[in-house]
């Protein structure tokens, strides 16, 4: 039906595209919310475990505490909670209750209580089997002649225990007559029994165990090999495979029948009288006893102090063991003449847990902030092994006793050993060199030489890590530091005939780790160099010559030196790398290769005429190989014989239609230029040999001015101007100066090439008698006016300006350079056969045209 609706509302509804799309989906959801819920069976009332009041609409339900041990019932608010009766649980006989919980459901077990006189306290232990899953405890006592019971919810309980998320293994221990929980209740006398309920909170099945006892003293469940006196074995680490290792109580922290026993229980107080023995007590030292934490586990006889004996250098208690969240604690004495006392925790590597080391001086430490006076900074508890160190000119070093606690932390079981001990020198150097104890009071150690070379640090804790050789001239090694430490590399020695080449030294290194980084934590590891005096030096993040931090993983890193800085005033270079992230160690990888560095006349190797011997093994290395045909260091000279000659086309030629040709001199040849050229029509060899020139012409030419009427030769000659080498001879523009000649009539002014040619002078506005070789008049003569105001180039004269331009030279006609007439110079022009006058001589008058005399009469 649903399937038919919405193919009829797709092929008919108004909607289209996306729109469309949304309103189907939604309409089908509803339809299919709707029959669901239609389908579905109408939940019975109180889950079907109850009967629901109409008027007060509660549930009542089936059985809510079972009378017999197995007996089974319901309890909670809609009756949803299922109810087992187990017997009561005691010190002499208990049993673990084991229950697989889905998500977000309740199960709860009914345990009648003994009577009151018989019992002060109950504890409960909560285990979850798998990391998946979050149990959590709710308690309620139950009183038979008025009865509440639990209501499967997480309100309205006398105890809880609710942190199982954070911790694989979580009890209570609960007082009779005081409050611990949500109810206004205090006091448990008329209690005749106890439920005891378990939520699987979240989205996640669990699978539990549960423990309980009453007793009359505080108790405690402890694994079946654990170390009662303040010890216990393992429970796992909490992953995937369920732990099933069983409990067992104990009172006063002591099982049944313990011939040393860690406390006894004072039935009349319900208090515990903790035992003390020579080298041990469950007691704590008087001074701490009114102002101890409850949870340090002495009110239990649960935490045990160890004796470090007088006199001893140094104390080993191993396979020491602690269950969930409880401590123990080891005594020592520093004595004024001590030197250094170094506390190590070394944890199992599996069944370590996170037992934490803390030490504090004549006071017992706790983990509270304040009370502990080592370590200084931040140790994670998941930290293998943890050191506190105390040497003479510490603020921390403090003459008394000293107490040491370690505290099996987060819920889990910690197994571990502990050492106290006493050095002259720092940390007896390492057992790898000698403690000298001067006579001004000082205490060094003279490290020994290992196979990769002196030991180093103050306590010859460190050595060098060999870079192995891989055979192509490169020096690596692959390690993997932990957090806040160092590798140290002993970099080879420059032998004197390296140190003379051209060779870079260079140092790479990388890293990668499996978790990055957290953001408030900006360190990243970093390639030290540093030159030293000595082996003895070495670097580290306060003392260093170069330094590179490595920002990404598997990204190189490089430190490159030349030659002549390694040698430079002598030293030892020697680097590391230092990972200075907390909780978070890394792989790395270094190498070191010395590469040699060929000259070259260019950015190319060798001048990109040979090859670069590179290889610090190869007997020329930092040596180019030259291609054939060029020599020299850098291969940057062609090889020759002397005398001969080679042909360099192409841009070595200095002019188009040549070949040039350079000769061998000394095994060389010239860089630029050409010793000679041969040429290609029309092109010839210039007078020196070395270029090719082509010419614009072959001789001089004759000139004679088409207006002017002067003559001149222009010469065939090369242009000094000219900078185009190619060019050879070509007309110049100017005359010959000694080929300079004047029409008739005129006469040659200037000198060289300020030349030209000029008439006889006259006056301004004067009549002068045109040569009758011009104009031959019959019986008289033609006259033309001499003008000065105009010279022939057209320019106006100005008189005042000629005045004081006596000397100046103009242009006369505009396209033949360097031909010059002085300005101003008067002529009488005769234009075109005008007269400006005729005059006639005797028997003869001017004619009527006023060109012509013609005979009177």
């Amino acid at each position: 039906d649903i399937k038919m609706r919405f193919t009829q509302f797709a092929r008919s509804g108004p909607f289209f595209g996306m729109r469309a799309h949304q309103a189907l989906v939604l309409t089908v959801l509803s339809w299919a919310t709707h029959l669901a819920a239609s389908q579905a069976p109408t939940p019975l009332p109180c889950s079907g475990h109850g009967t629901l009041d109409r008027y007060t609409n509660q549930c009542t339900c089936l059985n809510p505490w079972p009378a017999a041990p197995g007996d089974t019932g319901w309890t909670g608010n809609l009756c949803q909670a299922r109810v087992i009766t187990i017997p009561t649980q005691t010190l002499a006989s208990h049993v673990t209750q084991t229950y697989f919980l889905e998500a977000d459901t309740w199960m709860c077990y009914a345990m009648p209580t003994p009577p009151a006189t018989d019992w002060n306290f109950l504890t409960v232990e909560l285990r979850h089997l798998y990391q998946q899953g979050d149990p959590d405890l709710y308690g309620l006592f139950y009183d038979a002649a008025n009865p509440t019971y639990p209501s499967g919810t997480t309100v309205g309980y006398d105890f809880r225990e609710v942190s199982s998320s954070s911790y694989q293994t979580v009890s209570v221990v609960v007082e009779k007559g005081r409050n611990q929980g949500d109810r206004d209740r205090g006091t448990h006398d008329n209690a005749t029994g106890v439920y005891m309920c378990v939520q699987a909170y979240g989205d996640h099945n669990t699978t539990f165990t549960l423990n309980a006892v009453f007793s009359k003293c505080p108790s405690a469940f402890v694994p079946v090999d654990a170390d009662t006196g303040g010890g216990g074995g393992g429970d796992g680490d909490g992953g995937g495979n369920a732990t099933t290792a069983a409990s067992v109580a104990t009172e006063c922290s002591t099982t049944p029948n313990d011939p040393t026993p860690n406390g006894v229980c004072m039935s009349a107080t319900g208090l515990c009288s903790c035992r003390e023995y020579p080298n041990h007590s469950f007691a704590p030292p008087a001074a701490d006893r009114e102002h101890l934490p409850a949870d340090l586990g002495f009110s239990t006889c649960a935490a045990r102090v160890e004796y470090m004996p007088t006199g001893r250098e140094a104390t080993t208690w191993a396979d020491q063991r602690l269950a969930p969240g409880a401590w123990r604690f080891y005594r020592f004495t520093l004595a004024e003449t001590d030197y250094q006392v170094v506390v190590t925790l070394a944890k199992d590597a599996e069944r370590g847990g996170f037992g934490r080391l803390y030490l504090r001086h004549e006071t017992l430490p706790d983990s509270n902030w304040g009370h502990y006076d080592l370590p200084e900074e931040y140790v994670s508890s998941a930290t293998t092994t943890q050191e506190a160190t105390i040497t003479q000119g510490d603020a921390a070093f403090i003459p008394g006793v000293w107490y040491v606690g370690v505290h099996a932390s987060s819920g889990k079981t910690s197994q571990f050993g502990l050492a106290v001990q006493k050095y002259d020198c720092p940390r007896n150097c390492s057992d790898r060199g000698t403690c000298v104890v001067s006579a001004n009071g000082t205490h060094s150690c003279d490290c020994d030489v290992g196979a990769n070379g002196q030991y180093l640090l103050e306590d010859c804790s460190e050595e060098f890590t060999a870079l192995n050789d891989t055979g192509d001239g490169v020096a690596a090694v692959n390690g993997t530091l932990q957090s806040a430490d160092y590798d140290y590399f002993m970099l080879p020695e420059i032998a004197l005939r390296e140190s003379r080449r051209q060779i870079e030294l260079v140092l790479r290194a990388s890293y990668e780790r499996d978790d990055p980084p957290y953001y408030w934590q900006p360190e990243r590891p970093v390639l030290l160099l540093l030159r030293g005096t000595s082996r003895h030096d070495f670097p580290s993040i306060t003392n260093y010559t170069f330094k590179v931090a490595m920002e990404q993983q598997r990204e190189n890193y490089t430190i490159a030196l030349c030659a002549s800085q390694m040698r430079l005033g002598g030293g030892v270079w020697q680097a590391a790398v230092y990972n200075p992230v907390r909780m978070s160690p890394m792989r790395y990888w270094v190498s070191f290769q010395k590469v040699g560095v060929c000259p070259s006349a260019n950015d190319d190797v060798c001048s990109g005429h040979g090859t670069c011997h590179q290889n610090s093994l190869d007997p020329d290395f930092a040596t180019c190989q030259c291609a054939e045909g060029w020599t020299a260091a850098d291969c940057n000279f062609r090889t020759c014989a002397e005398g001969s000659f080679i042909a360099v086309p192409g841009p070595a030629a200095s002019g188009p239609h040549q070949m040039c040709y350079r000769q061998c001199r000394e095994g060389k040849h010239r860089m630029t230029g050409c010793d000679k050229v041969s040429c290609e029509a029309p092109a010839r060899a210039a007078s020196e040999g070395t270029r090719c020139v082509v010419d614009e012409c072959t001789r001089d030419e004759q000139f004679t001015h088409p207006m002017d009427g002067y003559t001149c030769v222009h010469r065939c000659a090369p242009d000094p101007a000219d900078k185009d080498p190619s060019r050879g001879n070509k007309l110049t523009p100017a005359c010959d100066p000694e080929t300079f000649r004047c029409p008739v009539g005129f006469t040659r002014f200037g000198q060289g090439d300020l030349m030209g040619c000029v008439v006889s002078g006259c006056d301004n506005a004067t009549l002068v008698q045109v040569p009758a070789l011009q104009r031959d008049i019959v019986g008289g003569a033609c006259f033309a006016v001499c003008k000065c105001d105009y010279d022939l180039n057209g320019v106006p004269w100005d008189e005042d300006e000629w005045n004081g331009w006596a000397s100046a030279t103009a242009m006369l006609q505009p396209g033949l350079p360097l031909v010059y007439r002085k300005a101003a110079m008067c002529e009488a022009p005769y234009e075109h056969g005008v007269c400006a006058m005729v005059g006639c001589g005797l028997g003869y008058v001017a004619g009527p045209d006023g060109q012509s005399c013609v005979a009177a009469g």
